[in-house]
């Protein structure tokens, strides 16, 4: 792609005499071909970006010295993200129902879907177009999954599971599972609580691979609109994850808790059940959330506590031994 034609795509003038430049691909700012477009964040970088064998790079700002081409932008990640679809776009399936797919009565398949050889559609499903469901998935009975969406090899999706436009599951994933429900009775036995509720995910969520959302017990379980999970998150039964959240690996939500839009949580961090997680919430990795957590606030530890707090007492702690060797002196004066 022509120089001049990226930036047409970015809305953005064209550096004055590079318009014929021709860039083949993207790549970062340390293993940038001779022909490839790189990005900086800010001027941190810089150092690295002189080094670069990139022929262009997009900027936040013009920086002296540079041999490279400059393409200023606002959001250099965001814009790199765009010419990353745009010089890199995805290969799409042709159309159609592969012969060794199994199709389940009643099920409608848009013409412009792909269900690859081995996949297994239910009885009563709906597919739409353009969404590809690769080989060895399992989709349940009576499931709705919307347009442009991609189901990844062996993800099961259980009955009644209803999935917006352009949801994107990783292999593994399994969607519409029995959620973790026993009662013990009289004589100590755990008893399993049926569940017969569904599980909802709305518009352009992306679930990593192994992610398990379990179905709800008599409701729903919901994902909102633009939910992002990382690899091996589970949501559990009933659990409402409000639009534009984004969970890093391992962590984990437990069932009927109420989390709200766009909450970040670092890898293996937890929400106990039955609590609600106010909008714009940040939760540290490995951190443990065990009551309602204030909105737009960092929690940090175990159990949960804001993070400047939590820093406070780790300032504490490592001022213990000190302290206890002071105690020890004082005693041995007054003894």
């Amino acid at each position: 792609m022509k120089l001049i034609d990226i930036a047409k795509a970015l809305q953005i003038p064209c550096p004055a005499g590079q318009e014929e430049m021709l860039i083949t691909g993207v790549g970062s700012v340390g293993g940038a071909k001779e022909s490839e477009i790189c990005f900086i964040r800010d001027e941190s970088y810089l150092k690295d970006l002189k080094n670069s064998k990139a022929c262009a790079a997009l900027v936040p700002k013009v920086f002296n010295d540079l041999a490279l081409t400059q393409l200023v932008v606002k959001n250099p990640q965001r814009s790199f993200i765009t010419l990353t679809h745009l010089l890199h776009p995805k290969k799409i399936p042709a159309p159609g129902i592969d012969p060794d797919a199994i199709i389940g009565e009643g099920a409608k398949i848009h013409p412009e879907a792909t269900i690859m050889a081995g996949a297994r559609i239910g009885r009563g499903t709906t597919i739409g177009r353009g969404t590809v469901v690769m080989p060895y998935s399992f989709i349940g009975h009576e499931v709705q999954i919307g347009q442009d969406g991609l189901i990844s090899p062996q993800v099961y999706i259980g009955d009644g599971t209803v999935m917006g436009d352009r949801v994107v599951v990783h292999g593994g994933a399994v969607v519409g599972g029995d959620g973790f429900g026993f009662v013990f009775d009289e004589e100590g036995r755990a008893v399993k609580v049926p569940h017969l509720g569904t599980v909802v995910i709305h518009d352009d969520c992306e679930l990593g691979a192994n992610c398990t959302i379990d179905r709800g017990a008599l409701d729903q379980t919901v994902l909102g609109k633009g939910v992002k999970l990382d690899s091996q998150v589970h949501i559990g039964h009933n659990a409402q994850i409000g639009d534009h959240c984004l969970f890093a690996a391992n962590t984990s939500i437990a069932g009927s808790a109420v989390v709200g839009r766009h909450v970040v949580s670092g890898g293996l961090a937890g929400i106990a059940g039955h609590i609600a997680v106010g909008d714009g919430v940040r939760i540290g990795a490995m951190t443990g959330v065990v009551k309602d957590a204030l909105p737009k606030e960092t929690y940090m530890g175990f159990p949960a506590q804001p993070a400047r707090q939590w820093h406070r007492q780790l300032v504490y702690v490592k001022k213990l031994e000190g302290l206890f060797k002071t105690v020890e002196r004082l005693k041995q004066l007054l003894s």
